[in-house]
């Protein structure tokens, strides 16, 4: 495919046979494996979630200290014999030091179930630097676990506000702080996030969804040039993919829509948004000269309005309802062909002057 690959190396019982330090038998394994297939490995977090400590699979007693000792056994060993290799950390999920005023903790997911460390006891015992500093993000926690902590699930009518949209920058920014105190100058990424941990909800395959996904790529971009990894492809309420059947949901019509016209610069639009619109810039994918807005609409009973100073190319995400399991681009549904091939995501021509955006719409005006 030429995909690149990020892979999470374990942290259990088994990687520690005398009690002490990490053994790296099972890493050189792994690496091996894909350099003998011609596939190196491009990027390397040492465990998944390490604040989670003995939930995310450490050894019983495992401590802040213990993960800044191993993890510098890895990336010393990575340093040497895979000096290409990224080295990105700590994937933390729900950090306490990140949770802030207005994300209220929703950010934090599962690990607001358990005992956890902070980012900065992970790595202030650390001498090889991060080439990547990543977290875990999740909206809040999904229906499915919301009676074991109620206060981090968002309820369905919830899920188009203000509040709800903001969780995502806000924990950005949060993180973004966490990354200057410990590796200035680095990218940041998530390396895992989807609508609600604990499997998502049961909204999270639907429209629905669609304007929390869109707003969390454009705000995430214009607070860091990282990357979003997407939890996940083909399972669960999020996957992009229904699953056994592999049919997109409308997130991933979303998505696709999102990396064929938004381009790597980004523009600072925030003075342009209101109240219920939401606005994001950025240059054009196919190098032409102008520039693509994608402007949401959150409201869900007002029309809302741009001035265009010139024709456009307009291309609206939209659907019957909410909690339709189908999307639609400027009226009609996107699906398959029934040979499997990808619909064509054409545009209509928008001329300058008043646009109309109907309410819960997601638009893509390329300039």
């Amino acid at each position: 495919m030429g995909a690149k690959l990020l892979v999470s190396v374990s942290n259990c019982a088994g990687d520690h046979p005398s009690g002490g330090p990490l053994d790296l038998a099972q890493a050189k394994k792994l690496f091996a494996f894909s350099h003998q297939h011609g596939v190196d490995i491009d990027a390397i977090e040492f465990m998944n979630e390490p604040n989670m400590l003995e939930l995310s699979g450490a050894p019983k007693g495992y401590t802040a200290a213990d993960y800044a000792r191993d993890q510098d056994i890895l990336y010393a060993w990575v340093r040497a014999n895979y000096p290409k290799c990224l080295l990105v950390g700590p994937c933390t999920t729900g950090d306490p030091s990140a949770v802030t005023r207005t994300s209220q903790g929703f950010g934090a997911g599962i690990a607001s179930l358990t005992r956890t460390c902070t980012t900065q006891e992970l790595l202030a015992g650390t001498r090889i630097p991060l080439d990547v500093f990543s977290y875990h993000y999740y909206n809040g926690v999904s229906e499915r676990i919301a009676g074991v902590l109620p206060s981090a699930h968002w309820p369905s009518q919830m899920a188009h506000t203000a509040p709800y949209l903001a969780v995502a920058p806000d924990c950005a920014r949060a993180h973004a702080a966490l990354r200057d105190q410990f590796v200035p100058g680095t990218p940041m990424w998530v390396t895992e996030s989807g609508d609600a941990g604990g499997g998502g909800d049961t909204w999270a395959s639907t429209y629905l969804d669609v304007l929390r996904t869109l707003n969390e790529l454009g705000s995430y971009a214009a607070i860091t040039d990282g990357v979003i990894f997407h939890n996940t492809l083909a399972s669960s309420d999020y996957g992009f993919l229904a699953p056994r059947i592999f049919l997109p949901r409308p997130n991933y019509f979303a998505v696709l829509l999102w990396n064929r016209l938004m381009g790597t610069p980004v523009y600072d639009c925030a003075a342009l948004n209101r109240e219920n619109t939401h606005i994001y810039c950025h240059s054009r994918r196919d190098g032409a000269p102008g520039v693509v807005y994608l402007i949401l609409n959150n409201s869900l009973t007002e029309v809302r309005t741009v001035t265009l100073p010139k024709d456009a190319l307009r291309y609206t995400l939209h659907a019957e309802t909410l909690r339709s399991p189908t999307i639609q681009l400027n009226g009609a549904e996107l699906s398959l062909s029934d040979t499997g091939a990808l619909p064509a995501l054409e545009p209509v021509p928008q001329a300058r002057g008043t646009v109309p955006l109907a309410p819960g719409s997601c638009t893509f005006l390329v300039l």
